[in-house]
């Protein structure tokens, strides 16, 4: 187990960190998800938490927040090629996105790598590279806890599999959970 090392200007600089990717998270995702996917959660939430020599975000957003800049185009009548972790099909005439667990089963850390690469963290003007430790999907309205740092961390204690999600999930209905390590020294 890891000991923690409190230090007031550490947590200050940390909140400050916090809130500027959680807003320049907010302006990248607010400006992607207009033109494609239905969004019925509107929630980013984005935990720090310093570890030893680490740096955790523990990121909670809408799956459509992740994809919407990921959708091909349609030509003619045909169905747009489909973001990636993701299926289209027409219901009622309208194009609708459903989320394709055979594509995270198959790259299970791939939502979260998505995540990463649209979060700009920078030290000593130099951009740092995550790695994608953890992904969760939920369910709106049945996902866990994630106001507080510690429901975030024991989201990512507890395994995730597939199977708790619905069959024919929209993307729309859909939370993503990602918990991304940076190595500060």
């Amino acid at each position: 187990m890891r000991r923690r090392r409190p230090h007031h200007l550490l947590r200050t600089g940390l909140f400050s960190v916090s809130v500027a990717l959680a807003m320049a998270f907010t302006l990248v995702a607010a400006t992607q998800v207009v033109a494609h996917f239905l969004l019925n959660l509107n929630v980013r939430v984005i935990h720090v938490d310093h570890v030893e020599g680490d740096l955790f975000l523990h990121v909670r957003t809408p799956m459509p927040y992740l994809l919407a800049d990921k959708l091909g185009t349609s030509e003619g009548d045909n169905l747009p090629e489909p973001a990636p972790f993701t299926r289209n099909t027409q219901e009622e005439g309208r194009l609708v996105h459903f989320v394709d667990p055979s594509q995270i089963a198959a790259n299970p850390l791939g939502v979260g790598q998505i995540a990463e690469g649209g979060l700009v963290l920078k030290s000593g003007g130099v951009r740092l590279r995550g790695t994608v430790e953890r992904v969760a999907l939920h369910e709106v309205g049945k996902e866990p806890g994630f106001a507080t740092l510690d429901e975030a961390r024991l989201v990512f204690e507890r395994p995730f599999t597939l199977s708790v999600l619905p069959e024919g999930l929209y993307v729309g209905d859909t939370v993503v959970d990602v918990r991304i390590r940076y190595e500060t020294n």
